[in-house]
């Protein structure tokens, strides 16, 4: 059976030594790079992270290792590290992939099937690690903007504000614009019919 390391590649201990050395020294750093910064990151300075954050957030000195010089553009070394675990993961997918292929009691459907949640895994994976970053009003406005006139140039030419699915219920679309991307919840109370 063939086996796979490819993981092991995508790992830089110099950087996340000197991006962990630059955050312990400028305590102003860590609040402009955490919606970057997760756990997963920091292969080989596991331990020198968490404690590092708690005294981050619990404003106590950071300590990390004198011997560890501070990176000089923090920022690209966070983006850079950012990239190096979703290869990983890319890894990781590949990985088990690969062990399938070579796996002759594995039909050619079974793999095709994995190949595919495999991608959904990583996809996901990816969007979990952007989603709830903090984000510049100036870059949303853009965005807003055009919904907004999306939603007017609609009410002006069909005269109904609805510019998701239909839900059948007028007041309902009136109040929601339609079912538009997101998660609805809809309740009711319980009804007795008889």
């Amino acid at each position: 059976m063939h086996t796979y390391h490819l993981q092991d590649e995508f790992t830089d201990s110099s950087a996340e030594r000197g991006l962990l050395a630059a955050l312990g020294g400028h305590r102003e750093l860590y609040g402009e790079l955490c919606d970057v910064l997760i756990s997963d990151l920091f292969v080989s300075t596991q331990d020198t992270w968490q404690p590092l954050v708690i005294a981050m957030e619990t404003a106590q000195c950071p300590r990390v290792p004198t011997d560890w010089l501070p990176v000089p553009d923090p920022h690209a070394t966070a983006q850079r590290l950012v990239d190096l675990h979703h290869r990983r993961l890319l890894a990781a997918a590949q990985e088990r992939l690969a062990q399938a292929l070579f796996d002759e009691a594995t039909p050619a459907t079974d793999i095709v099937t994995l190949l595919e949640e495999e991608s959904l895994r990583v996809q996901a994976a990816l969007r979990g690690t952007t989603a709830g970053r903090l984000q510049w009003a100036s870059a949303l406005l853009p965005e807003i903007l055009a919904d907004a006139e999306a939603r007017r140039l609609q009410r002006e030419t069909t005269g109904s504000a609805v510019l998701g699915v239909p839900t059948g219920f007028g007041q309902l679309d009136n109040l929601l614009g339609g079912l538009n991307e997101g998660l609805y919840l809809l309740a009711g109370a319980p009804a007795w019919y008889g």
